[in-house]
């Protein structure tokens, strides 16, 4: 038996993403998952759904084409010109999907690149979640929605994180959250939630977001 890494963890020292060498379930019910996950944190955070352009545009959209073609030469693609985005009048943030398909087995991995309105009005990239990262951040947001209305302020980044060794570390607007992955025979991930200095919620899973074993 044997493992695959789909992503190398050199995207990250390029790019300065929140990434780890991502293991890719060989079958579609974790392909299922990916966009359960995407929907169930979307729809915790409360986030709308928009066509890009009409709420990005000039230098910030070449800037986004620039991250995407990036993305795409390192086989993860856009599906649509569509956005999610959280908007107040205290922050607002947007995301979007990347896919990695693999041809033969039909496998699908995600990065969900985030970016945050300046005062200015100009859109910044603040980081990158991959898809062990995105699964932590779903179920973090559906167990911590019914205790705080601002989930966006609470788990999206304000400014670019840092990683050391498994853990990523990043700031919120309310805080800061806290995110690793143990890859061994199972995917083991942790994710730690502050407001303020305040833990409000620590949690370690067994992550469905991994290849356990492949054969040939």
């Amino acid at each position: 038996m044997k493992r695959r890494t789909f992503v190398q963890s050199g995207v990250a020292s390029a790019l300065g993403l929140a990434l780890q060498p991502t293991f890719l379930p060989l079958n579609t019910t974790d392909k299922q998952d990916i966009h359960s996950w995407l929907r169930q944190f979307s729809k915790s955070i409360q986030s709308r759904h928009f066509w890009a352009q009409r709420i990005v545009s000039g230098p910030d959209l070449q800037k986004m084409n620039a991250l995407n073609l990036y993305f795409a030469q390192r086989f993860f693609h856009r599906e649509n010109s569509s956005v999610y985005m959280i908007d107040n009048s205290d922050i607002s943030h947007l995301f979007y999907p990347v896919y990695l398909r693999h041809a033969q087995a039909g496998v699908c991995d995600v990065l969900l690149p985030v970016f945050i309105r300046r005062a200015d009005q100009t859109w910044e990239h603040t980081g990158t979640f991959n898809g062990f990262q995105l699964e932590a951040l779903a179920q973090t947001a559906a167990r911590l929605k019914e205790q705080t209305a601002a989930m966006g302020a609470l788990l999206l980044p304000v400014s670019p994180g840092k990683t050391e060794g498994p853990v990523f570390t990043y700031t919120s607007a309310l805080g800061s959250v806290s995110i690793s992955t143990i890859v061994r025979e199972e995917a083991t991930t942790t994710v730690r939630v502050f407001q303020g200095n305040n833990l409000l919620l620590e949690d370690t899973f067994i992550s469905r977001h991994c290849l356990k074993s492949s054969r040939g």
